[in-house]
Parts: C-alpha cells; structure tokens; sequence
C-alpha cells in the first residue's frame, strides 16, 4: 500500500480528509497529519510518505514552500495540492514545484478521487520503473561478474586476449601488467569467506581464483616478492596456520611457480603451480613445495628407475605367489614392502605408479577371475585406482584389492558348485526379462555343458532351471499386474514371455488364477 499524508491548517477540513474517501480500497494507508508547513516536512522525514495532500494557504511555512522543499530531498513523492485560488499564478507555481496535481476548493469527492487516482497511476509507474532499472543494474552487475570471472579464468589459463590483460590487472588492484608475477596453488576448500581469508592473509595486491581444474584448490598470482621466494612462501604458511587457526600447519599443502616476466604470461607459473601441488598432495608432502625440489626428485628416480623396475618386479610376484597360496597376510606384508619402496621414489610421476599398480591389479584379477573381482570392488580397478589422488589411498585400495581376491579364489575352491548356482540366479535374476535367456545361453556364460548344469542346479536347489526362470517372472509379473495401466499382454513382454497366451497358462499353473483375474481382483480392493 501506499502512505498518505494529509497537511492542512484547518482542524476540521483535516479530519474531514481524513475521512472525505475510502483510502484503504484504494490500496492507500493513512501514515499521519499535521497542521502546517513546518510539521508536514518533518511529518515527510519521519514517516517517508509516497503521497502528500496539502493545503496552499497555511501559517508560518505554505504549502507551496514546503512543497518546494520536501522536493528537494524527496523528489519521488508525489503532491496534491488544494486551493481555494484557481487564478493561473498559484497554478504555474504548482507546475514549478512539480506537484502532481491541484485540486480546487470546495472539494469534490469526485475530482480529489481522479487527483488520487492519477497520483496512484504515476506511484506504479515509478514502482515499475525502479524495477526495471533494479532489474536491469543487476543484469548488467551479473555480466560484469561473469566477465570478470572469464577474464581472470582466461588470464590464469593463457586464453586471455592481451588487450584485456590490462584491465584484469587494474581491477584486481596490481595496477599494471607489466613486471615479474608468480602463482602459487594452496589446497583449500571453496568456503564462503575463503575468499576474504586469503586476501586478509596477504600483505600486497594478488589475484585470487579457485581453480577450475581440481576441487579443493585456489590460485594466487602476486607480483614477485621481494628477498627469497622460498621465505615468502614459509611466511605465508605460518599465517595460515596461524592466530585464526584457519589450517594446521602440517596440513598445508602450496605449490609454487616460477617467476615470469609480465601478467600476460602468468599461465606458465600457474600450470607449474598446479603441477607441483598435484606433485605434494600425491606424496603427501606438506608445506612448500617449490618446481625446483620437485625437479631434483625426479631426475633423482631417473637415476635409480633401473633399480626400481627389478625390485617392484620382484614385489609384484611375491604378492601374486603368496595370493595364488591363499597366504593373504604374507600378501599384505609384500604389499606394505612394495610400497615402502615406493615412499622412497618420490621422483615417480603419480600416473606411472598408478600404472604400475594397475599391473598387478590386472594379474590378481587374473587369478580370481575379472568378473569376480569386479562385483566384489563394484568397479572397473583400473578406473578406480586412476580415480585416486593420493598414495596413502592407493595403498588403502591395493590392500583391500588383495584381500577380496583371496576370498574370492577361495570361495572358488572352497564351493565351486555352490558359486555356481550363486552365479546362475544372478544372472537369471539380471536376465530374466529377456526371451533370449535359456538353458544354454546361461551354461555358456559359466563355461560348463547345458546338461551338467542342469543337473547340478537341480541337485543343488530343488528345482529346475525352468522352474526358477518362471517363478522369477511370475513374482515379476504379479507386481506389474497391480498397476492399473499395465495390459497383460504388456506384462507377458515385460518378463521376457512374448506369446500371452502361454503367459497366462503358465500363470494361471502357477497361482490357480489367470492374469487378468489376479487384475480384476486387486483393483476391486
């Protein structure tokens, strides 16, 4: 609703306003009165009103000057102005001061309605109006944040257009984009006020992004600091870990770029950044982690990649023997030595651990059987070790790799007979729906003879394979069936039997009643 605000000198021409129209259908609000010009423009302070109705004619300060005046610190409200003088001066001082609209005493009811009425019209215009520009400022705030984000993306990530360059450089406050930048990766959770804490945290101009690249990490790019870069560095994880207690110490994990000449050229410090602190969190190397430590690392294992093939060939067979003899704690202990040596060879780039893991993963799951080994992980293993970011979890993965594979292989020996029948009812239970399934297309999948199977299966469960396949569909078929939408004929195709005639044979053998019976009699419930 809109407010109102009546000003009038007279005490009963006031109240008579006050009740002269139904303000409240007209989605007004009576906010206040006052008896002059001076109490009507603080009234107007106070109350903030959209709408004034005022005399011309009072003592002290007139309509007319407090009109004027209530216009120049609140230009929005709109102003209705009464007189008893129609001459054209009082006229052209009204459209001076902008009023809204005049109305000449005596009042009538019919003229103040259509006053107030084109008052109320010209406030939604103004209400329209404010949204539309609110609308469109935050259309234009939202592009500018989009662009921003691109433009600094880009930059980060050698995209971005030189002439741009500049201007990412002036809005994140580095002044220019010439002289010497480096970029650093911290791990960190994208947090609301991560943001904040890190600009809090360093002392000079920076730009700081959260990496599209990995989950958990930021950018920081700041113009070379001055003395080592390496202080730097330790100077900033000691405020990370420091009064706000926002991170450990031992769990701060930064890669450190190299410096480079000019901000247009950032990107190569950020990608060795990423790559370094990719380089930490693989090793769980903690603190600062600089491209030179991680470069002598590497052409350490270089060195010694010869040594390394033959003992973690070495390894890999231990830990198969001992799976393959069912020794499943000898396994783990070859396990823990291989990766002990591992822990050694910090040089090793993750991807070629990884593969080398992958290795024997692929030979225990030989030994169980890969279909085996697979249910038992719910994963391809390959995909799931290249999945893992770290070492430490690697290892956790392989262990627990090495133990399902001996369960598995002596499950197979313990039971082979009962692991058959275990995968026969998983494959009918995964297949049933099919018209293809049969006998012999499930002897094949478990490498044996449709006669021995069916037979075994027989001796094992009680039942035929026939008759377990039709039970399964049968169960299937009485859940679909109390579905109002389904047709019988819909239900016979869904559990793999496309004759519904001989459907409704083998479910009436089955439960005494035929489909559309059992049908009828749920929907009647």
């Amino acid at each position: 609703m809109y407010k109102l605000l009546i000003v009038e000198d007279e005490r009963w021409e006031r109240e008579g306003l006050v009740d002269f129209l139904d303000w409240e259908s007209l989605g007004i609000e009576l906010s206040g009165t006052a008896r002059d010009g001076i109490e009507g423009l603080e009234h107007t302070q106070e109350l903030d009103p959209d709408i004034i109705i005022t005399d011309i004619r009072m003592p002290g300060m007139d309509g007319l000057e407090m009109s004027r005046r209530i216009k120049e610190i609140k230009p929005h409200i709109r102003i209705i102005i009464l007189t008893g003088y129609g001459d054209f001066e009082y006229a052209r001082k009204a459209i001076d001061i902008r009023a809204s609209h005049y109305v000449l005493k005596p009042i009538s009811e019919q003229k103040l309605l259509e006053a107030v009425q084109k008052v109320i019209r010209e406030c939604e215009e103004d209400v329209q109006f404010k949204q539309e520009r609110e609308k469109l400022r935050a259309e234009v705030e939202e592009h500018r944040e989009r662009m921003k984000e691109k433009w600094l993306h880009d930059l980060l990530f050698g995209t971005l257009e030189p002439k741009h360059v500049r201007e990412v450089a002036q809005a994140e406050g580095l002044g220019s984009e010439h002289g010497r930048f480096v970029a650093y990766a911290i791990t960190e959770t994208k947090q609301d006020r991560t943001m904040e804490r890190l600009r809090n945290l360093f002392p000079i101009p920076c730009i700081i992004a959260y990496s599209d690249n990995r989950e958990g990490q930021w950018i920081v790019v700041i113009p070379e600091p001055k003395g080592q870069q390496a202080e730097f560095a330790a100077m900033l994880a000691r405020r990370l870990a420091g009064d706000s207690g926002w991170l450990w110490l031992s769990n701060i994990k930064i890669g450190a770029g190299t410096v480079v000449d000019g901000l247009s050229h950032i990107a190569e410090s950020v990608k060795q950044a990423e790559q370094v602190l990719a380089y930490a969190a693989f090793w769980d190397e903690g603190g600062i982690v600089s491209l030179e430590q991680v470069e002598r690392e590497r052409a350490g294992f270089l060195s010694e990649v010869a040594d390394f093939l033959q003992r973690s060939s070495q390894h890999v067979k231990a830990i198969v023997h001992a799976v393959h003899a069912l020794d499943e704690a000898k396994a783990i202990a070859s396990a823990e030595e291989m990766f002990l040596a591992l822990v050694e060879r910090r040089g090793a780039d993750g991807d070629y651990i990884r593969h080398y893991i992958s290795g024997l993963l692929f030979e225990l799951s030989v030994l169980a059987g890969t279909s085996q080994t697979e249910e038992r992980l719910g994963t391809d293993p390959g995909e799931q070790l290249y999945a893992l970011p770290t070492l430490a979890a690697i290892k956790v993965y392989t262990l627990h790799f090495i133990t399902e594979t001996v369960k598995a292989i002596r499950e197979k020996r313990d039971g082979k007979e009962e692991y058959v029948i275990r995968q026969v009812n998983k494959l009918i239970e995964q297949k049933y729906m099919s018209s293809d399934i049969s006998l012999k297309s499930i002897a094949e999948e478990v490498f044996l003879s449709p006669n021995y199977l069916g037979s075994l299966y027989k001796k094992t469960t009680g039942q035929s394979f026939h008759d377990r396949l039709a039970a399964m569909r049968m169960e299937r078929a009485k859940s679909l069936l109390a579905l109002p939408h389904y047709k019988v004929a819909a239900v016979a195709q869904e559990v793999g039997i496309p004759s519904t005639s001989y459907f409704c044979t083998v479910f009436k053998n089955a439960f005494g009643i035929s489909p559309g019976e059992y049908q009828d009699m749920l929907h009647r419930k």
